[in-house]
């Protein structure tokens, strides 16, 4: 293995170590010690490739969320032009969809993904604004871009009252990301209903975005 592959592996380790140390312990309970035995390797090895816990867990977010952002402009984009050359308002459910679909593919895809979804969760929940200014600071672009295309859909409702019903729907969402692949009880409904559970991730996807749609809509 030469220089640059092994300086690769073991950034990649870290990453993976702190992804999962910070969903079990939280942020502010995870020290620098905690990853670094986690990953099997010095805490040198973290100053060389991060320099403090506050820059790895900002690369871990960037890791995270750039490639998905990337995908989620791409279908942003398509709605516009298609909406652009037919001389009509973009779709709500092909936005919602382009938005919310790449994180449900993940989850889908990989097993680990939950763990940055508890991640999510406790920036979203956590009353620490640091946190949070890093996290705006890598989605604010992609925010800012599909905040515009659902006014621009509704011109008929007011922004502000889109503002609110929006960011209803962002917290159905990540109560519904919580709620995939766990154990599902056909014959205990109230276990599955408080413990939030769903026969299918298929019927999830569809149902959530029924649900959005008609939040956002008033409806």
């Amino acid at each position: 293995m030469d220089n640059k592959t092994h300086k690769k592996d073991t950034k990649a380790k870290i990453l993976c170590a702190a992804e999962k140390i910070f969903a079990e312990k939280g942020y502010h309970n995870t020290s620098l010690r905690d990853i670094t035995s986690s990953a099997e390797v010095n805490i040198a090895a973290v100053n060389y490739h991060f320099g403090s816990k506050e820059k790895l867990f900002k690369e871990l977010l960037k890791k995270r969320l750039n490639p998905i952002n990337d995908i989620r402009m791409k279908l942003l984009e398509q709605i516009i032009n298609k909406a652009d050359s037919s001389n009509s308002l973009p779709d709500l459910r092909e936005i919602l969809k382009s938005f919310f679909d790449p994180v449900m593919d993940l989850m889908e895809k990989e097993q680990n993904s939950r763990q940055f979804i508890v991640i999510l969760g406790a920036i979203l929940h956590h009353p620490d604004l640091k946190l949070k200014k890093i996290f705006i600071q890598i989605i604010r672009p992609v925010a800012e871009s599909y905040f515009k295309c659902i006014c621009r859909a509704l011109p008929e409702i007011d922004p502000e009252i889109i503002l609110i019903r929006v960011q209803f729907a962002l917290g159905v969402f990540h109560h519904g990301m919580n709620m995939l692949n766990r154990p599902f009880d056909k014959e205990d409904k109230v276990l599955n209903m408080l413990h939030g559970t769903i026969p299918e991730n298929k019927i999830f996807k569809r149902e959530i975005i029924d649900f959005m749609i008609k939040g956002i809509k008033g409806q």
